[in-house]
């Protein structure tokens, strides 16, 4: 409480004296939720900005790998005339491995997801699981292989 006419107490916070966050499981958990997501969303009208934009959180290999599978995906659904799209929500994680040592992880993150034809959020939703693959690449970790469950 303060008294009228006290002035405000100026407070700082200086970031630099903290030590640094490592990241664990749950936090890799995490980031495996927003990337399942990303990754499993898309629409001809976003031109697969998903996979491009998720390029930061790649691996060089997997990077290759999305370019690849991107050039072939435009030319399988060029002929698409209307709307498509698949609109994904991560649900829940498991932690198949997490080893900060040897730098390498798995989750398997199930999902929820809707395939769009002709109408915006139409389509009957079903889940779906996606194990992604981490490696720590420079003290961070990247999705370095996607698989989807069939």
């Amino acid at each position: 409480p303060t008294n009228p006419g006290d002035k405000p107490r100026k407070t700082t916070y200086d970031i630099s004296t903290e030590s640094p966050h490592k990241i664990n499981a749950a936090d890799l958990e995490k980031i495996a939720m927003a990337f399942a997501e990303r990754f499993g969303s898309f629409s001809i009208a976003s031109n697969y900005g998903n996979f491009t934009d998720l390029k930061l959180s790649m691996t060089d290999s997997f990077k290759t790998w999305v370019d690849t599978y991107v050039a072939r995906l435009k030319e399988k659904n060029k002929e698409i005339t209307g709307y498509y799209g698949i609109t994904t929500t991560a649900l829940t994680t498991e932690v198949k491995s997490f080893d900060d040592q040897a730098g390498k992880a798995e989750i398997i993150v199930t999902t929820e997801r809707s395939e769009s034809k002709e109408e915006i959020n139409g389509g009957t939703p079903y889940q779906q699981k996606i194990t992604l693959k981490f490696l720590k690449v420079n003290n961070e970790w990247l999705v370095d292989e996607a698989y989807w469950e069939k």
